[in-house]
């Protein structure tokens, strides 16, 4: 339950990376020169917002583009296990985007969010959705255990972070089919930044740029 002060999220997808345009998310994956431009500009706009946290995935992409950020606005950030993106299977790590790994992949997740199937996985590997929720629970608790009353900015992916403002404006008690479907409409596309607001237990989306 969060007291009456205001907690400022900024939530930020990383810039795009060198490997976006052929293959799928490489883990260790760096920034393309555009992705650094990206995280520069992001930067430009936390610059006068007065942030006082800055916490980042461990990805490579996710804290290259927190060091930009970092070095711009002169704070520290700190990383975070569980900011990481959901899991995929092994073979789909670096599969090429039109090949037969990623495809196969890329339908029955489309499958699955169109049924709300939250336990899905496919051939059990990798992480379901309703296994990144727990974790994205975990950090929504760290966050208010640790930087309540702060502007904290966040740097994850794209998935972690639909499903993240989905868990945040509907609590834990929604239904997973609630949850998928407000997700899907919360995807920010690389660069993009979203500014969330809590208050006496509520949050609230003050501004969303998908760029």
């Amino acid at each position: 339950m969060l007291t009456a002060q205001i907690t400022d999220l900024f939530l930020l997808r990383h810039g795009v990376d060198s490997t976006a345009s052929y293959r799928r998310h490489r883990l260790e994956a760096e920034l393309s020169s555009h992705g650094r431009y990206q995280a520069y500009h992001q930067a430009r706009k936390l610059n006068d917002l007065g942030v006082n946290v800055l916490l980042s995935s461990p990805l490579a992409r996710a804290e290259n583009t927190a060091k930009v950020i970092s070095k711009d606005i002169k704070l520290p950030f700190i990383v975070v296990n569980d900011l990481r993106e959901i899991d995929l299977p092994e073979d789909v790590y670096g599969a090429k985007r039109n090949g037969p790994e990623n495809l196969r992949y890329k339908k029955a997740w489309i499958d699955a969010l169109s049924a709300h199937d939250g336990s899905w996985k496919l051939d059990d590997q990798g992480e379901s959705t309703v296994e990144l929720l727990v974790r994205e629970d975990k950090v929504i608790q760290m966050i208010l255990e640790r930087y309540r009353g702060k502007k904290v900015a966040i740097v994850s992916h794209g998935v972690f972070l639909a499903f993240f403002m989905s868990r945040l404006f509907l609590g834990k008690q929604a239904s997973i089919s609630a949850v998928f479907d407000l997700a899907r409409s919360h995807y920010l596309r690389h660069g993009g930044i979203a500014h969330i607001r809590g208050h006496e237990g509520a949050w609230q989306l003050i501004h969303f740029d998908r760029s």
